[in-house]
């Protein structure tokens, strides 16, 4: 794994450690006796640079010897564990994310909850605003293809938490967020994405307000200003 792949891993621990999990993971396929010993250490090397200087959940440590078919054996025990720590934490979260998602859009449903409605016409310029985004990440050529997976991911998280009636606007907000967040380096795509996201929490503002009777900015449309405003200072130094 090159140095573009530790840049480019995403921001959430656990998808980071997910994403480096899937670059090793060949590393250990097929019989034992047949691993590549030094590509083994390289992969438990960086499993364990992870677990001391990000994150040390689901990274097993294990004590070495002189035995290097022994050495072997723990190590791809230890990677084996770590995968499926990976896998079980990403299947929970994910199944929370869906659950919470589906309770609140039903919970705004049957009246349950304080739902934000939002107006036809504006309901349609959120979709059409996220149609946009879509387009511009899918057919960006300067994207990295996995940075562009992540965005498309992300953009597909708000989706499924945006809906017509909804009891909260923060956690969709938020997700619209990341998405930006993630665009903080790349001057020609954050342009025309960071013009539509401003253009859904506008939307979103205008309901808050309407709602609660008083005009209160969302804090992800104040950090958006502040990356704006970031990405055109860089383009000015270039």
């Amino acid at each position: 794994m090159d140095e573009d792949f530790l840049l480019n891993l995403p921001d959430d621990n656990l998808d980071a450690l997910a994403k480096i999990c899937q670059g090793i993971e060949p590393v250990i396929r097929g019989r034992e006796a047949n691993v590549d010993y030094l590509a083994l250490i390289q992969a438990y090397a960086l499993l364990q640079a992870f677990r001391d200087n990000v994150c040390p959940e689901g990274i097993v440590p294990v004590e070495l010897s002189g035995d290097e078919s022994g050495n072997k054996k723990k190590i791809i025990n230890s990677i084996n564990q770590t995968i499926g720590y990976v896998n079980t934490q990403t299947i929970q979260r994910d199944t929370l994310r869906e659950i919470a998602s589906a309770k609140e859009n039903f919970a705004s449903q049957i009246g349950k909850s304080y739902a934000y409605e939002f107006e036809e016409s504006d309901f349609k310029k959120i979709q059409d605003h996220i149609n946009n985004i879509r387009s511009v990440i899918q057919n960006s050529k300067d994207l990295d293809p996995q940075h562009r997976d992540r965005l498309l991911a992300t953009l597909e998280q708000f989706q499924k938490e945006f809906h017509k009636r909804m009891g909260n606007l923060d956690r969709a907000m938020g997700t619209l967020y990341e998405i930006v967040f993630g665009l903080r380096h790349c001057h020609r795509e954050a342009e025309p994405i960071i013009k539509d996201v401003k253009g859904i929490f506008n939307i979103f503002n205008k309901l808050l307000e309407k709602v609660e009777g008083a005009f209160s900015l969302p804090w992800p449309l104040q950090r958006t200003k502040q990356i704006e405003d970031k990405v055109n200072d860089d383009k000015e130094e270039e």
